[in-house]
């Protein structure tokens, strides 16, 4: 797992950035179902992370870390 601030590499998982998390969902503490309610295609290009890479971020309940999202692709 790298940093947000950190580039995408062959096998990385990188951290939202705070200032992406808070465009892309309108909050700094999204939930779980901000996250369902996202589709793919806008949830991909919040980063573009190349194959066999992908990206993660926190997910809150009731403002307090709850899960950890992962997403990405593979090379297929």
């Amino acid at each position: 797992m790298i940093s947000a601030d950190e580039e995408h590499d062959f096998g990385t998982i990188r951290q939202l950035a705070a200032s992406v998390i808070q465009a892309g969902f309108g909050t700094d503490k999204p939930s779980r179902a901000n996250f369902d309610g996202m589709d793919s295609v806008t949830l991909d290009a919040l980063d573009q992370a190349p194959r066999w890479s992908g990206c993660c971020m926190l997910l809150y309940k009731d403002e307090i870390p709850d899960e950890i999202a992962f997403w990405g692709s593979s090379g297929d």
